[in-house]
């Protein structure tokens, strides 16, 4: 029963979505705040080089996962329409953790909270431009 429950959920292209936006998430929060608390990088630095690799993450379980369909495959045109609405949310992400750093203090707290604050924007932006950009008229299996 509850097997069955679990299976019916996975079906669902949202749940999907939110699986993966959720992993993504971690791996980026994860790498950017061991970069900058661990390695002493910058935060921007860090934040950047985190929200790559949780880029790199979304778009592989979004093109094999959440977004899946009969045959899947890496599409440089989606791969470079990622890129971009990344490199939007990106921009939106480090304006966020700067200007968050202008009125706000610094330390362990402070900083994971203006890193939590810029992904939980650029997450909103990258997913108005991945729903309305690269995945809009893909026939996903559900």
């Amino acid at each position: 029963m509850q097997i069955r429950l679990l299976n019916d959920m996975l079906r669902s292209k949202q749940v999907r979505y939110a699986i993966t936006i959720s992993l993504s998430f971690g791996v980026d929060m994860c790498f950017a705040y061991a970069l900058a608390r661990i390695f002493n990088a910058p935060l921007g630095v860090a934040a950047a080089a985190g929200f790559a690799v949780g880029l790199s993450v979304n778009y592989i379980l979004f093109e094999f996962w959440a977004f899946r369909r009969a045959r899947n495959s890496f599409s440089l045109m989606r791969g470079g329409l990622t890129a971009l609405s990344a490199s939007v949310a990106l921009l939106t992400r480090l304006a966020v953790i700067y200007l968050l750093g202008a009125v706000m203090a610094r330390g362990a707290f402070a900083d994971g909270f203006r890193l939590i604050a810029g992904a939980g924007v650029s997450a909103i932006v990258n997913y108005l431009f991945v729903s309305r950009l690269v995945f809009r008229n893909r026939n996903a299996l559900d």
